[in-house]
């Protein structure tokens, strides 16, 4: 038999990860930034959350409900910066530097990527807008 944790518990190890990226003052808001792996490491695009509450916006997710939580302020979107292959992500929080929260791979909606883009080949000046994001804790 697998570990099981109840919904309460859920909820608080969901908050405590999306509370991890409002955390620092340095900056005003958490970062995704979308990267290529292979065949070289590159970073694509760096999306913003938004703001955190003491920087004036809701924070980067909402409380978590049955263990999920949602990204605030969608859509959100950056403009991609070097073109490539979107391979997986990373999310920072607001401190300088900034420290990593979590990370997670990226594939096209066909795909099991953690985050799903209509397409994973990326060219430099496009946009990639995110209309739905959550952190679910394991269960």
């Amino acid at each position: 038999m697998s570990v099981t944790h109840p919904t309460a518990v859920r909820n608080g190890l969901a908050n405590y990860v999306v509370d991890l990226i409002d955390a620092g003052t340095d900056q005003t808001n958490g970062i995704l930034t979308i990267k290529q792996t292979t065949p070289a490491a590159l970073d694509l695009v760096s999306i913003n959350f938004a703001n955190r509450a003491g920087a004036g916006g809701p924070g980067a997710f909402g409380n978590a409900v049955n263990g999920v939580a949602g990204a605030n302020s969608l859509p959100i979107e950056g403009q991609v910066s070097n073109t490539g292959t979107a391979q997986n992500f990373t999310i920072y929080d607001c401190n300088n530097p900034r420290t990593e929260v979590c990370s997670g791979s990226i594939s096209d909606t066909g795909g099991a990527g953690d985050i799903k883009l209509s397409s994973v080949n990326l060219t430099s000046g496009d946009y990639v807008r995110l209309t739905a994001l959550t952190y679910e804790a394991p269960n």
